[in-house]
């Protein structure tokens, strides 16, 4: 764990920084040990810059464990809103970039960030189904992505701000719309 808040502490500052500025020797010389110790830790400097970010993220956005399915996720995603602005906001426009054209980036942040998230956020759908909160036919990925889609767009595109209405709006208008297209899947069976 201490490698962890070490890298947490070490990096926190430099991660509002475009990537590509920041160097391994600069990030060995502030935490006042060698490069090589650097490299015995973390393979590249995106790995050590990801993991301080996802301890940063340990800590700001937890699942709720307990309590009805669209109420937990609904959660989360108001704290992914909360976590996208100010100077969090800024460490995700450029992690986001960065991978663009980063393969090592790309694959860790996928591999660390993506895929365990999405496997948390599909169980929730999944159990929002299975408790009858969403219709049987529900796309997952569909749903998910009609979530996150305008928080990202706010964050990387337009620059706006992610306020809590804002997220609600969307989170509510999504599964209503879900909702909606369930019942007339249904119906038009009928």
């Amino acid at each position: 764990r201490y490698w962890r808040d070490w890298s947490s502490d070490v990096c926190s500052s430099d991660l509002s920084k475009p990537i590509a500025s920041i160097s391994t020797v600069h990030i060995a010389r502030k935490a006042g040990v060698s490069t090589a110790t650097v490299y015995r830790w973390w393979s590249t400097k995106e790995a050590l810059l990801l993991d301080a970010f996802l301890h940063k993220t340990d800590h700001e956005l937890v699942l709720v464990p307990e309590g009805p399915p669209l109420d937990r996720l609904k959660e989360y995603v108001l704290q992914v809103g909360r976590f996208f602005t100010g100077e969090n906001g800024i460490v995700v426009a450029r992690l986001l970039t960065a991978i663009q054209d980063n393969p090592v980036l790309r694959k860790e942040f996928s591999d660390r960030v993506i895929s365990p998230h999405d496997k948390e956020f599909r169980a929730i759908v999944k159990e929002a189904i299975e408790q009858h909160q969403l219709p049987a036919g529900t796309n997952l990925s569909q749903f998910l992505d009609t979530i996150i889609g305008p928080l990202l767009t706010r964050l990387l595109i337009r620059h706006e701000q992610i306020d809590e209405p804002f997220v609600i709006s969307v989170f509510d208008r999504v599964v209503a719309g879900t909702i909606a297209l369930g019942a007339a899947e249904t119906s038009s069976r009928i």
